[in-house]
C-alpha cells in the first residue's frame, strides 16, 4: 500500500508526510522499508529526505530497512561528501552481516577508483566479524573478496588473499567458494 499511494499520489502534499511518519513510526519493518525506499525514488530531491535516510541508516532496529537505507543513499546521494564516510561507518559498525554487505557492495561499485577503498575491502575481507547462522546469509568477507577480484583479477597479494580464505576463513561456505574461484583461477 505504501508504494502504491507513492507512485499514485506522488503529488499530493500528504503523501510525503504519510510516508515519513511510517519511515519514523510504524512497528512493521515491511512497512518501514518500503516507505524508505518509496521517499528515496520518489521524493529524492526533497531537502529533508537525505536527512531522514541517513537516520535510518544509523538509527532503524532493523536490519533490513537499513541496508534500503544504504542502498538508497549509495544510488542516489554518491555525491553528497557525507555519503562515503556514513557507508564506512556500516561496513566497519553495523551489527547485522547483510547491511555490513550491502554497504561494502555500494562501496566497491561506487567509489572503486578511491584508494582507501581497496584498503577498506582488504580489512573487511580479513576481518569482518560475520558468523554465518544460516546458509542463506551473505558474507561482507566473501563481498570485499569479489570486489577485489573484479578490480584486480590477477594481483598476486590479493591471489593471495583468496588462498588464505580458502584455507583459514570461519565460514566454510566462504572457504568453499574461494576454493571454487581458486581453481577457476589456475
Amino acid at each position: 500500500a505504501v508504494t502504491a499511494i507513492a507512485q499514485t499520489y506522488k503529488d499530493d502534499p500528504d503523501t510525503l508526510r504519510l510516508l515519513k511518519d511510517r519511515v519514523q513510526n510504524d512497528d512493521d519493518e515491511d512497512v518501514r522499508y518500503a516507505a524508505v525506499e518509496a521517499i528515496a525514488q520518489t521524493y529524492k530531491d526533497d531537502p529533508n529526505t537525505l536527512r531522514l535516510i541517513k537516520d535510518r541508516v544509523q538509527n532503524d532496529d532493523d536490519g533490513n530497512v537499513r541496508s534500503v537505507a544504504v542502498e538508497a543513499i549509495a544510488q542516489t546521494y554518491k555525491d553528497d561528501p557525507d555519503t562515503l564516510r556514513l557507508l564506512k561507518d556500516r561496513v566497519q559498525n553495523d551489527d547485522d552481516g547483510y547491511v555490513r554487505r550491502v554497504a561494502v557492495k555500494a562501496i566497491a561499485q561506487g567509489w572503486k577508483d578511491n584508494p582507501e577503498v581497496i584498503q577498506l575491502l582488504l580489512q573487511v575481507a580479513m576481518q569482518d566479524p560475520f558468523e554465518r547462522e544460516d546458509s542463506w546469509q551473505d558474507n561482507p568477507r566473501q563481498a570485499a573478496l569479489e570486489a577485489l577480484l573484479r578490480q584486480a583479477p590477477t594481483d598476486p597479494n590479493i591471489m593471495e588473499l583468496l588462498r588464505d580464505r580458502a584455507e583459514h576463513d570461519g565460514d566454510e561456505q566462504l572457504r568453499d567458494w574461494a576454493k571454487e574461484r581458486l581453481s577457476r583461477a589456475t
